[in-house]
């Protein structure tokens, strides 16, 4: 599966988003480093959001989990958005006080191992911008494969991928 760096390890649970958890997701989409890695780089309005997150939801074919530490903390989430019967497309992002201290490998970790248990998806995909560097770092780090560097939207990217069998 995603190999887990050394780090200190935390109780993280993942638990599957819902309407509620629409603010944090909302702060996290339009946390400032987000949106400049983003495709997208202006800031998301919150009606905007509320209406991609209900269609989100609705769809069968996007499944997004939240990470909960043990003080109950939402440290960040992890979506998948299904681009063929066996292949999803991940999004990842930590909130700004829980960086560097490991939750996001962890989230990775346990995302991907609940979307290859519970889903047909046997392949995952992380673009990136190669001026991303630390997602491109992680994204090595927890085993993903470089496949190609390729434009998209005028930006060149990374795209990196993981197979089920990789775990």
């Amino acid at each position: 599966m995603v190999k887990l760096v050394k780090m200190k390890l935390h109780s993280l649970k993942l638990m599957e988003a819902n309407i509620k958890d629409a603010k944090i997701l909302f702060d996290l989409a339009n946390d400032p480093l987000l949106r400049s890695m983003s495709f997208s780089e202006k800031p998301i309005k919150w009606e905007e959001h509320l209406k991609w997150l209900s269609g989100r939801f609705e769809s069968e074919k996007c499944s997004i989990y939240i990470g909960v530490d043990e003080a109950d903390n939402k440290v960040g989430y992890i979506r998948f958005d299904m681009v063929s019967f066996d292949e999803a497309k991940i999004s990842i992002s930590i909130a700004r006080d829980f960086r560097g201290k490991g939750y996001g490998s962890q989230l990775l970790n346990a995302g991907c191992k609940k979307i290859f248990e519970k889903s047909s998806v046997k392949k995952l995909w992380a673009i990136v911008k190669k001026e991303n560097i630390i997602s491109a770092k992680f994204f090595k780090k927890a085993g993903f494969l470089l496949e190609s560097e390729k434009e998209i939207k005028g930006v060149v990217c990374f795209n990196y991928y993981l197979n089920k069998e990789q775990e």
